[in-house]
């Protein structure tokens, strides 16, 4: 329609134009006021679709959108008020055109300028979103390794000073060699339990034991589907969603999560609708509930820690009031299907 459009009004004009009569020259005349009139409606069309798409962008490049726009205005206000007009009113331009189309440079150096600033922004983004991921990474293995440091490499070693202790005890104290292994024992026991509960950090069981719906179904029960008190978690997924990277998995998991803690505890909301789908080759994570509204949620680590799971998969986040009343919270992570479809995540 966008290339369509513009050809047949000119045909149709042209034809009409023709019927008209007269010399060649007068037919060039009303030709080139049938191309200026099908070139300014089409600025118009433009700086239209460039306006209502504003909103839309995002912050990044609002700017180059608003520059672009008001190049397109100018450059349409020009050509119709210099050109245009003045040829199907009078027959002659009030400026040579050579003037009018200067006039209109600001378009192309406009976009050109909108082209290499949205650049340079995605450069620094993806500069400081890496540097995040980075940090993220670094902060998630020091507190790995001092878990093993200082939680389970001291419980091993009194493990095995008690054992030592019930070795050279079995022959004269059996007794006290028995309590030395039932302490040892414990501290064994203890050990594992610690093993699992950081395995359930790396990665939550349920992923691999429900797969990623299921995993927030159980959730969302334990939350507020079983939970008299709390608000009720409806969780809302397709039959067919495909298998998942296992970062996109663990991070839609984690956000789920965490978005149904904040409303369970911040929104004293009845109802709390989360929806997990496909669109776009991104799986999307939708919370929203009919709370109190965004007032009580606040910048807290909770938040952060979402966008900074978004963003170490290229993905992101956003946190705005819904519609009628409460928060929506939407995570967009992409996904290659295409990837998916030759099995090689």
């Amino acid at each position: 329609i966008i290339y369509a459009a513009p050809l047949a009004t000119a045909a149709v004009l042209i034809v009409a134009s023709s019927a008209l009569g007269g010399t060649t020259l007068d037919w060039i005349g009303r030709f080139a006021s049938v191309i200026g009139f099908v070139a300014s409606a089409m600025l118009v069309v433009i700086l239209a679709s460039t306006s209502a798409g504003y909103r839309r962008a995002s912050p990044g490049i609002r700017r180059g959108v608003r520059d672009i726009a008001i190049a397109l205005a100018f450059a349409a206000i020009a050509t119709l008020l210099l050109l245009t007009l003045p040829i199907a009113l009078t027959g002659a331009p009030l400026v040579p055109r050579s003037t009018v189309a200067l006039l209109a440079a600001p378009v192309p150096i406009a976009v050109l300028v909108a082209v290499l600033r949205d650049r340079l922004f995605q450069v620094a983004l993806l500069s400081r979103s890496r540097e995040k991921i980075v940090a993220a990474r670094e902060d998630e293995r020091r507190k790995l390794r001092r878990d093993l440091h200082d939680g389970l490499a001291p419980t091993l070693a009194a493990a095995g000073l008690t054992l030592d202790h019930a070795r050279h005890a079995v022959r004269s104290d059996p007794d006290a060699a028995e309590a030395a292994i039932d302490e040892a024992r414990q501290a064994v026991r203890g050990t594992i339990q610690e093993i699992r509960r950081l395995s359930r950090e790396l990665r939550p069981p349920s992923l691999d034991a429900l797969g990623l719906v299921g995993a927030i179904r159980e959730q969302a029960d334990a939350l507020g589907g079983r939970n008299a008190i709390g608000p009720v978690i409806i969780v809302e997924a397709p039959l067919d969603l495909p298998a998942l990277p296992a970062a996109v998995e663990v991070a839609a998991y984690r956000i789920a999560v965490e978005g149904m803690m904040n409303v369970v505890r911040h929104a004293a909301a009845t109802t709390c609708r989360v929806g997990v789908g496909m669109a776009d080759d991104q799986l999307r994570i939708d919370v929203s509930d009919d709370g109190i509204g965004m007032s009580a949620l606040g910048s807290g680590v909770g938040l952060r820690s979402m966008r900074e799971r978004a963003e170490e998969v290229g993905g992101d986040v956003t946190i705005e009031p819904s519609p009628l009343s409460g928060t929506h919270l939407l995570a967009r992570l992409p996904v290659d299907l295409s990837a998916l479809g030759r099995g090689l995540l």
